[in-house]
């Protein structure tokens, strides 16, 4: 495959504001499964991003879905899964209400933009660097995911600190972040919460200053509420700190 998979679908949902989300996977025979593109809507932009429109619960509508650009040989043996579901957390902010789509399979389909092969295939020109993995200097994220007890899906981003030394000023620079956290209920979509928080600090001599910076996202059936936070330290005196708090019309989200 070389280029970017459609999908087309005739569907109704159950409530004025859904998304779709799609999911192209390549199965292979031992039951794993490789994300080869996928692609995400909101069907209330399903006749364009200009002028969005509400569902009619329980209408069928066509839709259709450009799937992100690929380029992806087959192993023989693999098969081809379409996976659709109407949320795509944390990727997307669940809709308003909980909603359930119905899909008209015998008006549905799925284009692959298949490449056929023609006589002797050509030299690839750019050399591909063998497999691995660029080093960040920072190492990479702790990702922890879990179901706790009451119920709540929990997803956390967290960055390993780093420090850089400048040897021409004798100034330390040190990082923590951009830190996330994210936590939702199934079934309750009022409960999502987004928050990231980074630090950055810079110190030489008897010099020592820090600026924390943090976002929090929630939302009710009609509003964000997006609150944002900023501070910053010489020492550990506080010489600037502002809090906002805004809330902003869904607008069909």
């Amino acid at each position: 495959m070389l280029g970017s998979p459609t999908v087309r679908l005739r569907l109704a949902a159950s409530a004025p504001v859904a998304k779709l989300a799609a999911r192209l996977t390549e199965v292979t025979p031992d039951g794993r499964s490789w994300l080869v593109s996928y692609g995400v809507l909101n069907l209330t932009h399903r006749d364009g991003h200009a002028s969005p429109q509400p569902l009619e619960p329980g209408a069928f509508c066509d839709v259709e879905l450009p799937l992100y650009l690929t380029a992806r040989r087959l192993r023989t043996g693999s098969r081809i899964r379409l996976a659709l579901s109407e949320s795509l957390w944390p990727l997307l902010w669940p809709s308003p209400a909980p909603v359930k789509l119905t899909v008209e399979l015998a008006a549905s389909s799925l284009r692959l933009p298949v490449r056929v092969a023609v006589g002797a295939e050509p030299e690839f020109p750019i050399p591909i660097a063998p497999p691995g993995r660029a080093p960040s200097g920072r190492g990479d994220p702790v990702i922890h995911r879990e179901v706790d007890e009451d119920g709540w899906v929990r997803f956390e981003e967290v960055w390993p600190p780093s420090r850089t030394e400048i040897a021409e000023t004798g100034a330390t620079l040190q990082r923590s972040g951009p830190n996330v956290e994210l936590r939702v209920r199934p079934g309750e979509p009022e409960s999502c919460r987004w928050r990231a928080s980074q630090t950055s600090s810079y110190a030489r001599g008897d010099w020592d200053c820090r600026i924390a910076v943090e976002v929090e996202v929630t939302a009710s059936a009609t509003t964000f509420e997006v609150r944002e936070l900023v501070e910053a330290r010489r020492g550990e005196r506080v010489v600037f700190r502002r809090e906002d708090v805004a809330s902003v019309p869904r607008d069909l989200m």
